[in-house]
């Protein structure tokens, strides 16, 4: 993947904004979707509503598109991107 040092920076970042946060992505042939666990700070949170709205315009600058989502991860769904080499975590 032609930005994954980016794409777990993401990651990272949002991983520490809260506590038991699990943030992951997967990329699609139009843009990289990142998911986070927790409902709260995808909605409410202003710091992550601001950096969602940096990092879109640093992904543009880059040549992709940044997709969120608050999604709860499954194991079955994680281990299907695993399989498709297609899952990005910071472990």
């Amino acid at each position: 993947m032609k930005h994954l040092k980016f794409i777990k920076q993401i990651l990272s970042k949002c991983e520490s904004l809260r506590p038991d946060v699990i943030a992951f992505a997967s990329q699609t042939p139009n843009w990289v979707e990142v998911c986070v666990s927790d409902h709260d700070l995808y909605f409410y949170d202003k710091r992550f509503q601001a950096l969602t709205k940096a990092w879109h315009k640093i992904a543009n600058q880059k040549g992709f598109k940044l997709i969120f989502f608050c999604c709860y991860p499954k194991e079955k769904d994680l281990l299907e991107l695993a399989e498709n080499d297609n899952l990005i975590m910071n472990l």
